[in-house]
Parts: structure tokens; sequence; C-alpha cells
């Protein structure tokens, strides 16, 4: 699987292998795969974070979560999403700590 296939969600999952989901689900298997295009837009993405996070709470909902890496030009596709959401919702509250998921950038 490629980066293309975490990062964009144009890939068809009925063309998709069933253990190609598997990869999809793997933390460390999206970090290693987002880490090198988070890392090239880390500065819009933390942008689009800083703006969503209007209480200054250092975390995001699911929804403002999936908008500002679309307003950063990056479409993950929900899969990814929801897995790094599980990760990193830290406090099981439904939002993102999002200064946590910047670590993945390399």
């Amino acid at each position: 699987m490629s980066s293309y296939d975490i990062i964009n969600n144009h890939a068809s999952s009925s063309l998709t292998p069933p253990s190609l989901f598997v990869c999809r689900s793997d933390v460390a298997y999206i970090a290693e795969q987002l880490g090198p295009a988070l890392a090239e837009k880390k500065e819009a993405v933390m942008a689009q974070f800083v703006k969503a996070d209007t209480a200054g709470a250092g975390s995001i909902s699911y929804e403002k979560f999936q908008e500002a890496f679309a307003a950063a030009d990056m479409e993950l596709n929900d899969q990814v999403l929801i897995t790094l959401l599980r990760r990193f919702d830290l406090n099981r509250d439904g939002h993102v700590a999002y200064n946590e998921l910047m670590m993945i950038a390399k």
C-alpha cells in the first residue's frame, strides 16, 4: 500500500485486498506512511488545528480534525482518520490531541 492510499480517499475499497485494511487500522503503519507528508505540510496542518481549536484546549473534535486536514490539502480516508482519533483521543472524549499527533511528522 502506498502513502497515496493512506492520504487520498480515491483508492477504491472494493479493489483493496482485505489484508490491506489491517494496515489502515495499524497506527504504527499509518504513522510511517503519514509522517513524511505531515512533516511536509506541518505548518499548514498545525495552523488549521489551532484555528479549529477555538477553546484553546489542545484538542479538536473528529469533524474539525477531518476539516483541518482537508483545509491543509490532506484528504485522509475515513478508516485512517478513525484510527488516528482512537490513538490520539487521550481522554476518550471524542477529541484529538493534535500536539501529540504532530509528533509523528518526520
